[in-house]
């Protein structure tokens, strides 16, 4: 929290300096932290929903506002092209316009996913298979493997291959389901989380250094909705924890890489975040 200004005066709630998204990573994770911990802190929306976060008087609910970005993004739903999906960016003078990528979508589908088990509405659910049934038309998901590509550009009725990242996007990012056996196989190196084609050269970016966090507290949640999988993920999660705290000794901001014994010189807010995640995910054993 220590880089996080948004609460002083003149700056911008949630916003973190030098980042896009990942403030509202920080949030959710620390929602995560709450719930586990019962530490007074936090807020994401649908997480907060699903964890009970304490509500604010006169303020909206966690729930409608996870709502209103799901009616968002529904709107930006678009058929003519390649049969479906959300478009990257939402402007067509925006360089990512021309592609369809998993983020986009993925992050639709999980949102409409959650509400639908939240909610028990229909509606949310049938969003959810839709995404899906889509991506699993197109090169964002390979249901052969269980892996997914970062973008794909736009056909008249079919995705094609993307010019803008190497064959699909197939450099490996960390990613999770219930189907975890391609997780276990590309993003443990010796007993820990790793984010394999960066760290070990030590390019992985801002985005990357967060990707751990989001991996740990998700299988997890994993581990508690589907019970059967816990006996596999939760010795994962504690090792991973361990070696992520010998990134971060003696009170300085934590290394990225967990399955190194000493601290490897890197320092982000979300390496920091990505740490405190797996450490509040090893308390589900408890």
């Amino acid at each position: 929290m220590s880089q996080y200004h948004g609460n002083e005066t003149g700056q911008i709630p949630g916003k973190v300096p030098e980042s896009w998204w990942e403030g509202a990573a920080m949030f959710m994770t620390l929602i995560q932290y709450w719930y586990w911990t019962g530490d007074i802190l936090g807020p994401a929306a649908m997480t907060a929903a699903e964890l009970n976060f304490a509500e604010k008087e006169d303020q909206p609910l966690w729930l409608s506002l996870a709502q209103g970005v799901f009616d968002a993004q529904v709107s930006r739903w678009d058929e003519t092209r390649c049969g479906g999906g959300m478009r990257w960016q939402i402007w067509p003078f925006q360089g990512g316009y021309i592609t369809k990528n998993a983020i986009s979508n993925g992050g639709l589908f999980q949102l409409a996913a959650r509400l639908g088990r939240y909610t028990e509405n229909e509606t949310y659910i049938r969003w959810a298979e839709k995404i899906w049934d889509w991506s699993a038309t197109t090169p964002l998901l390979k249901s052969d493997n269980w892996t997914i590509a970062d973008t794909t550009t736009l056909g008249l009725r079919t995705c094609t291959t993307s010019p803008m990242v190497p064959r699909n996007g197939e450099l490996q990012s960390t990613a999770y389901s219930q189907q975890h056996a391609t997780t276990w196989r590309t993003f443990i190196a010796e007993d820990a989380m790793s984010e394999v084609w960066c760290e070990q050269t030590m390019s992985c970016d801002r985005n990357r250094d967060m990707f751990k966090g989001f991996l740990s507290s998700w299988l997890t949640f994993t581990a508690t909705i589907a019970p059967y999988t816990a006996s596999d993920i939760i010795p994962k999660i504690h090792r991973s924890a361990i070696g992520a705290a010998r990134q971060c000794l003696g009170g300085r901001s934590c290394g990225r890489q967990w399955n190194e014994g000493d601290w490897d010189g890197s320092a982000t807010m979300e390496s920091d975040t990505s740490a405190l995640s797996v450490y509040s995910s090893s308390m589900v054993a408890f």
